[in-house]
């Protein structure tokens, strides 16, 4: 491994942190051009010029005009805003036939999520998405179907929150010796062998 992999300067193609929208705000208002931003903040000018575009709001004067400026709180803003919509969709995103089934069988019928997805299996039911049994109770509880809820599970309805207890853990290869701590004092004297 070279020096190049043991540095703690920012590498290029890399996401702008908060800081470094601040320090593009403070640039910017000191007149300095975009390739020069680029250059102190060691990223690409495009890069810059995209985050200027998307933190860049109009301000009004105190004479009512008003005049267009950088701000780095609202493009950080924006940039979290966009960030929430990463990552996959759902599975049962666009599958409205198989979600008023779950619905209509849960609901109404008073099926458990496990006993649905068991009889679209037994009965070959097509369907265009698969779901298992633990991707429908993750969907009624974070309350993804229109009008599925926990309520209406039979096991969930009126069932408290389990208390875990903790146990204190022993290896499996001490289970019938002591403890450390419940050693013989005169063990610390250190003066027998085996005792070192």
């Amino acid at each position: 491994m070279n020096l190049t992999n043991h540095t703690t300067k920012s590498k290029k193609n890399k996401y702008l942190t908060e800081i470094d929208r601040y320090k593009i705000e403070v640039l910017k208002k000191q007149g300095i051009s975009n390739v020069d931003i680029a250059k102190a903040l060691d990223k690409s000018d495009r890069t810059i010029r995209r985050e200027i575009a998307r933190g860049t709001i109009k301000i009004l004067n105190s004479d009512l005009s008003e005049r267009t400026e950088y701000c780095a709180d609202v493009a950080q803003m924006k940039y979290r805003e966009n960030a929430v919509n990463k990552g996959p969709g759902l599975n049962i995103g666009a599958d409205y036939k198989l979600s008023e089934y779950i619905e209509d069988k849960i609901i109404n019928e008073g099926y458990s999520p496990d006993a649905v997805i068991g009889e679209i299996k037994e009965k070959g039911l097509e369907f265009k998405t698969n779901l298992c049994t633990k991707t429908m109770y993750n969907y009624i509880d974070k309350g993804i179907f229109l009008n599925l809820s926990n309520k209406h599970l039979l096991i969930k309805r009126n069932k408290p929150k389990r208390k875990y207890k903790q146990i204190r853990k022993l290896a499996l290869k001490n289970t019938a010796s002591r403890r450390i701590d419940e050693r013989p004092k005169d063990v610390n004297n250190r003066e027998n062998t085996g005792h070192w």
